[in-house]
């Protein structure tokens, strides 16, 4: 029996309904109802509204039974792998704020520094508050060094580190590299997607946004947890004289002073690199940017999250080679890769692509691309009007193109990131212009198979879900937009 069925029987048992007076008045079939209990039968949304109201459930118990009835629906690791990454999403919105708030109440109170801790010691440290400044203690003394370089294997999950390495990044600006090896748990039999692996992605993603490419995470798969619990401390933290190895609740702490410890350490760390995979793989400047979506490409269905409406499929090569700046250095082979890479994109079967209510309106404003504005000349408002226009024919063909606009009243997207997803050739999340002030974009693109798949359903659910207007939504406002527009010139 599913959640779902056992809720449902524990409100007929509090109203000392049966199922068939409950089909009575509500209209559901009662056969429908016996096997939406059992599990073996799944309602209509139309079915569960018609159940909330005839058994007058009050909000709480009506959010409780749609809970469970979306999780009984797309199954519980779809349900909740799409709830990561909603929530991912949402919080990457406030990268680029100063005011964010994580990491703010780290303060530089180190427990060792330079003098306190000799060349050659060791020194037990219990207590997770004492722990974590010793933490901080380690950082600072690497960071103080030219070439300062951390390796560690602690879990993503492990809240002080996550929060400590965004806040250096972010906030203190440190120009520090940092490689993390996590292990991802799985069980052998699964064959449902791998939840850990997600969790994992939504914890390192916005520290590899901030570092500026200083922050390397790896993986390696583990189907057992023993040595967590045989282990004393199953994790460490090398520089380049001193190891912190940590305990697996983060209330204890071995701090090992001195470099021959540091090269013992490192040696076990390049061995275990060897084995593990890259969680993230970065782009270096414009090309390798650009190379990077091109590896994303699927001929039958791409699918694209987006701040602007994406009008790649409206771009003729003529249009592409007007307006790529001359005066950009090797703005020739740029231009010949932007020419091959959209006119690889008007051929792709079925070309799915999401974006902000706010984006749309700042390019009529502004008449600027997100992605490299500084390539791309300022783009007309007749030309605005004429590639809204041919949007506007795409979404109502269907033929080749879908676009859905996000529903602001619901989720809010990150304006400076654009998402691409396929099916045969994993994830990237590209940041543009918006991002950090134009920073120069950076592109994650990811390889690890639940990670992609996750990815994959959670845009392929999209014009389905509450996150996204309709299509007749869309349109609507697309059109009103237009009608704003052309009536100014």
């Amino acid at each position: 029996m599913s959640q779902f069925g056992k809720y449902l029987r524990e409100l007929l048992d509090e109203r000392r309904l049966t199922i068939s007076e409950l089909s009575r008045i509500s209209g559901v079939e009662r056969t429908s109802l016996q096997k939406s209990i059992t599990g073996n039968r799944i309602l209509s949304h139309d079915a569960v509204e018609k159940l909330i109201w005839s058994l007058r459930l009050t909000v709480k118990e009506s959010e409780k039974l749609k809970y469970y009835y979306d999780i009984f629906f797309v199954g519980e690791d779809k349900y909740r792998s799409r709830e990561i990454i909603r929530r991912m999403l949402e919080n990457l919105g406030s990268l680029n704020s100063e005011a964010v708030s994580i990491g703010s109440g780290f303060q530089r109170v180190p427990v060792y520094d330079s003098d306190s801790c000799p060349a050659e010691s060791k020194s037990l440290i219990t207590g997770k508050r004492n722990v974590n400044f010793t933490i901080q203690s380690v950082f600072e003394r690497e960071i103080g060094k030219k070439d300062a370089e951390v390796q560690m294997t602690v879990p993503s999950d492990m809240q002080f580190f996550e929060e400590y390495l965004f806040y250096l990044y972010k906030k203190a600006g440190a120009r520090v590299r940092i490689t993390q090896i996590i292990a991802i748990h799985r069980n052998k039999a699964e064959k449902k997607l791998n939840l850990h692996s997600i969790e994992c992605f939504a914890n390192v993603l916005p520290v590899c946004l901030v570092s500026d490419r200083q922050y390397y995470p790896y993986y390696y798969y583990d189907t057992s947890i023993a040595s967590l619990y045989t282990d004393p401390f199953p994790y460490f933290v090398v520089t380049g004289d001193q190891v912190l190895c940590l305990s697996a609740d983060g209330e204890k702490a071995l701090l090992l002073g001195g470099e021959a410890y540091s090269r013992f350490y490192r040696r076990h760390f390049h061995m275990l690199k060897k084995q593990c995979h890259a969680l993230v793989n970065y782009s270096e400047g414009l090309m390798s940017t650009l190379d990077e979506y091109e590896r994303i490409y699927d001929s039958d269905h791409m699918y694209v999250c987006t701040h602007q409406p994406c009008f790649a499929c409206e771009y003729g090569d003529d249009d592409i080679r007007r307006k790529i700046r001359k005066d950009f250095p090797g703005c020739q082979e740029v231009t010949e890769v932007c020419v091959d890479w959209l006119s690889r994109l008007r051929n792709v079967k079925m070309y799915h692509s999401v974006f902000k209510p706010e984006g749309l309106i700042s390019f009529m404003e502004e008449g600027r691309i997100d992605d490299f504005p500084e390539i791309v000349e300022e783009i007309t408002m007749e030309e605005r009007l004429e590639l809204l226009k041919s949007l506007i024919d795409s979404v109502e063909s269907e033929e080749r193109t879908s676009a859905r606009m996000f529903n602001d009243r619901v989720f809010t997207y990150p304006s400076f990131i654009t998402l691409a997803a396929s099916q045969k050739t994993g994830m990237g999340i590209f940041t543009t212009a918006r991002f950090g002030q134009g920073a120069a974009p950076i592109c994650v693109h990811v390889h690890e198979p639940d990670v992609s798949e996750a990815f994959y359903d959670f845009m392929l659910n999209l014009p389905s879900s509450e996150i996204t207007c309709s299509k007749e939504e869309t349109l609507e406002y697309l059109r009103k937009v237009y009608q704003k527009y052309a009536g100014m010139l």
